[in-house]
């Protein structure tokens, strides 16, 4: 597997979750696992040739798989076995092989969801450049959600790499954008980095996160849970996806005839205060501001519950 430098925002903790995971499930299946600081393209497909038929590895874990990515062709055309973390990203189909990835459009679905079923209606989607398929994928699920709601799709803002400022630039522009008067009441973003920095815009304008305007995020990075107030977000499931990679690559027929079943799991919605009303807002401290659905019925009883009553301090005269 090859390893790359960390980038800028949030997202380093995601690539860490997925390799001790990958390393620990290969322990406990005899294996070890070997980093690759190769190069991309040619480069990175010689390395891993030479260590396969050197019997230095028994195949190959690749991952940040880009649009019409070549490696898995020239993987597959050398006879090097190997499992991809992410799908086929614009192949047409005649490439079959195994791999495992997060739906990425099912969660900003949820998103949606969850941001109309609070009351919001305007709801924009902030996202990296036109062209990235996480993105883009991103977005699909947003459109399709907006569109099974009845609500407009119109205000999508794209452009910069995943950081705070680049979150908070896309922000200002849907939240300045008073085009047929559709000012946001809630950004659905592709990121953690992306949202913090859309929660800093807004509330540059005197806007309330979680009654103004709500703000979702993706990933569910450390952040999430300490930013004010938290910020809900969309937990990717990395440590399965690590388990599910092992068990693809280790367990392919030998000779290659039948290729296993890939696997795209679903994202699971952590609700927190930025999709909360201020009025119904309810932190649990025990859960760091986490608040499921299910829960909402009894934060909604407790504010129904009549004020206490004041105690009368004692006579002291006699």
């Amino acid at each position: 597997m090859r390893i790359t430098p960390v980038p800028k925002g949030f997202n380093g903790p995601i690539f860490d979750r997925f390799v001790k995971e990958l390393c620990g499930e290969m322990t406990r299946r005899d294996h070890d696992v070997r980093l690759v600081t190769a190069s991309w393209g040619n480069v990175e497909v010689r390395a891993y040739e030479d260590l396969y038929y050197g019997g230095n590895i028994d195949g190959v874990v690749l991952t940040e798989l880009h649009l019409d990515d070549p490696r898995p062709a020239q993987l597959q055309a050398i006879g090097v076995p190997f499992v991809a973390f992410g799908r086929p990203w614009g192949a047409d189909g005649s490439q079959a092989y195994p791999w495992v990835d997060v739906d990425g459009a099912g969660g900003t679905e949820k998103a949606v969801d969850r941001c109309v079923q609070r009351g919001y209606r305007r709801i924009a989607y902030l996202g990296w450049e036109r062209g990235s398929s996480v993105s883009d994928d991103r977005m699909a699920g947003w459109r399709r959600a907006l569109d099974r709601h009845g609500l407009s799709a119109e205000v999508a803002a794209l452009g910069e790499p995943g950081t705070v400022g680049s979150g908070r630039r896309l922000a200002d522009r849907v939240l300045d954008d008073q085009a047929d008067g559709f000012t946001p009441t809630a950004l659905v973003c592709v990121s953690d980095a992306i949202a913090v920095g859309a929660m800093t815009a807004a509330r540059a304008r005197g806007l309330a996160i979680g009654r103004d305007v709500a703000v979702v995020g993706f990933d569910d990075t450390p952040i999430a849970a300490v930013v004010d107030p938290p910020l809900t977000t969309l937990s990717q499931p990395i440590e399965e996806c690590a388990r599910v990679a092992v068990r693809l690559l280790l367990d392919q027929p030998a000779d290659g005839a039948d290729v296993m079943p890939s696997q795209l799991l679903s994202p699971t919605l952590v609700v927190r205060g930025t999709t909360w009303p201020n009025w119904v807002r309810v932190i649990n401290q025990q859960s760091r501001g986490i608040m499921t659905p299910e829960a909402e019925p009894a934060a909604r009883s407790r504010r129904q519950l009549s004020p206490p009553v004041p105690r009368q301090p004692p006579d002291l005269s006699t």
